[in-house]
């Protein structure tokens, strides 16, 4: 059975979603890739702290945001939910007005349109490869 459709950051049905997750499965790394002008960077990090206290309010974990070393011009946004069950209740019920407008301010910085991935956990079977979340992000706030 196909996991519940999420809605994208501009309100359609994300049909990209091809893992058959449980609404258990967790957690979930939502990972966003915004490209931004030089001289939109004071902006966006403005914008970008209040989708952060978004991200932290409807169910986030844990929140950071990195410039990736290979394309200075790109922002890799991260965020962690405990299952992909809390993933969709953060774009359904716990979403307000006002985090959308968080959303929408930051992505228009965003030169072209951000692209959102989803990353469900996955179990090895062996105890020695899988390391706690708690230690592989400690310092992931």
């Amino acid at each position: 059975m196909r996991p519940p459709a999420i809605l994208t950051r501009n309100g359609r049905s994300d049909s990209s979603l091809v893992l058959n997750a449980a609404l258990d499965d967790g957690p979930v790394v939502v990972k966003t890739v915004y490209t931004i002008a030089p001289d939109k960077e004071a902006p966006f990090l403005k914008a970008i702290g209040q989708v952060r206290l978004s991200r932290l309010r409807t169910g986030a974990t844990q929140w950071g945001l990195f410039k990736d070393g290979e394309t200075p011009h790109q922002f890799v946004e991260l965020y962690v939910v405990s299952s992909w069950e809390e993933h969709l209740r953060q774009h359904g019920e716990r979403q307000s007005g006002t985090d959308q407008q968080y959303d929408e301010a930051a992505d228009a910085f965003s030169d072209s349109s951000p692209e959102t991935s989803h990353l469900i956990v996955s179990r090895c079977r062996s105890s020695t490869i899988e390391a706690p979340l708690s230690e592989v992000g400690a310092n992931f706030r």
